[in-house]
Parts: C-alpha cells; sequence; structure tokens
C-alpha cells in the first residue's frame, strides 16, 4: 500500500487495524513525543486527501482504510487545535471520498473531532459553514460540534446562539442569485439548532421559514420544529464525549453486525488470493 513517509514507525500499524485496533498499540502511539506524532497523523490525514483515487482504486477493505479515522481520534484524544484545518479539508472531501473513509456515519465519528480541536476557533469555524462549498455531511458535524458546546459547556450557550445568529442573518441577506446561495445549508442550521434545544433562536428559525429559504427535505417544517423544542427534555440533546477508547467500544458496539459481515469478507479475500496464488505456483 501507498504509505507516506513518517518519523515513528509505530503508527504503520494504523493502516492494517480496523476499529478492532488493540488498545495497546494506541498507548504506545499517545507516548510519542506530540510535536513530530501530530506532524506525522497530520500527514497521514494528508495522504488519505491527495491519495483518494489510488486507494479507491485497490478495493480496500475496511480495516485497511481505518487509518485517517484513527488519525483523527488520535488528533482529538491529543487536544491538538492547530489540526483542526486539516480536519476541516478532510472532511470538505466529495461526499464519495467521506463515504469511502467513513461509511456513512461522518458526523457520527467526527463531529467529537471538531468540538475538540474547534472550540476555541468559533469564528473559523463560522467562516468555513459561510464559504459556500461544503458538503451537508461537513456543515453537519461542523453545526452538531458547535451545538454540543452549548451543552457541554453551559456557561457559552450565550456564545453559541450569538454565533447561530450571524449564520442565520447572512442568510436572511443572501439573495437567490448569488452563486453561494445557502439554501441546503439553511436546512442543516435548523436542524443543528435541535441539537442543543436553541429556544432561543425560534423567533429567527421562524422569520426563515416565513423567507421560505429552509430546505423542508432536511429538516422539516416549522411545526416540526417547534414540536421537537416543545416536547424534548434538555439531557435529550446531550451528545456523549467518549474518550478514544470508550469511541473505538462504541462504535464496535452500534456497528458490531457491520463489522462482523466486513470480517467475513476480508476472509473470503484472503481466501482468494491464496487460492490465485497456490494456482499460480
Amino acid at each position: 500500500m501507498n504509505k507516506v513517509s513518517l518519523t515513528h514507525p509505530q503508527l504503520y500499524s494504523l493502516y492494517s487495524n480496523g476499529m478492532r485496533i488493540d488498545r495497546k498499540i494506541i498507548e504506545e502511539i499517545l507516548e510519542l513525543p506530540r510535536e513530530t506524532l501530530v506532524n506525522d497523523l497530520e500527514a497521514i490525514v494528508k495522504a488519505s486527501i491527495d491519495n483518494y483515487d489510488y486507494y479507491k482504486s485497490q478495493n480496500l477493505s475496511l480495516s485497511k482504510r481505518s487509518f485517517p479515522i484513527h488519525a483523527f481520534f488520535i488528533l482529538s484524544e491529543l487536544k491538538s487545535e492547530s489540526s483542526l484545518y486539516t480536519v476541516l479539508a478532510f472532511l470538505s472531501q466529495s461526499k464519495d471520498a467521506l463515504e469511502f473513509w467513513c461509511g456513512k456515519y461522518t458526523k457520527e465519528l467526527l463531529w467529537e473531532v471538531v468540538y475538540n480541536l474547534g472550540s476555541n476557533s468559533l469564528e473559523f469555524l463560522k467562516k468555513y459553514i459561510l464559504n459556500g462549498i461544503n458538503n451537508i455531511e461537513t456543515n453537519r458535524a461542523i453545526l452538531k460540534a458547535v451545538s454540543q458546546i452549548a451543552v457541554h459547556q453551559p456557561r457559552r450557550r450565550d456564545e453559541v446562539i450569538k454565533w447561530y445568529k450571524e449564520i442565520i442573518y447572512y442568510i436572511m441577506q443572501a439573495r437567490y442569485d448569488d452563486y453561494h446561495y445557502p439554501f441546503a445549508l439553511t436546512g442543516t442550521v435548523v436542524s443543528g439548532i435541535l441539537d442543543f434545544k436553541g429556544v432561543e433562536l425560534c423567533n429567527e428559525v421562524r422569520i426563515l421559514y416565513d423567507m421560505n429559504k429552509v430546505n423542508k427535505l432536511i429538516c422539516g417544517d416549522m411545526e416540526d420544529f417547534t414540536t421537537e423544542l416543545r416536547t424534548e427534555l434538555q439531557r435529550d440533546f446531550k451528545s456523549r464525549l467518549y474518550n478514544i477508547y470508550e469511541r473505538y467500544e462504541f462504535i464496535l458496539n452500534d456497528r458490531e453486525y457491520y463489522y462482523k459481515m466486513e470480517d467475513l469478507k476480508e476472509l473470503k479475500e484472503d481466501s482468494k488470493k491464496k487460492t490465485n496464488q497456490h494456482q499460480k505456483n
């Protein structure tokens, strides 16, 4: 496999392990010198972006294409805030690329990474959201991360409300003939407000609906929005924050059937390779 040149050879194990990676491997990696470790992890992520076409052509099994996700989880555990741009660059890939690396669970896998690395960079995240070129899954991951700041850090709730208001006001002023008119973004913004029960923004959301600027296929109509705000309890909006080991355990438990099927696929592929090799000999 085409692997990037790394300072720490221990990280090459990330290329051959899926979500069942041995905890001892992660523990050993986390003990490496921080600066060079972060550089290596960012290099792994960047290589997954730059060489996506190559990796896709190799028909890799799930365990062989988990390495950028491992890198993200480790960067998140290190709380390497300087790596935020690398994370966002990965999230800015095409929908097909994100599905290749993350399956259908981009937001589920990566919102915590954005939360841990971007909590102190809300202005940058706002500009990134409004650049008009992100796909829906990218925006969902960022918006959920910001919304969960309000839930996990209640003292910052007003800051998150202000952040959302600025995005909403931008959308209100956007014209239909603007090249980056954020119609799809509006639906994800409304969904993001629901992620922290943002009742303070109810009037602004109603104006967006009245202006016909909300994609209802993404978030439902105004009645759906108000019903959820009214009926759900505050605690129901709080997503759990995991440490790195809990995160792996959660993924394995939540996707147990999926990973069993992936194991079966790998066994079949290995058997096929051995058969072909035997026939050649």
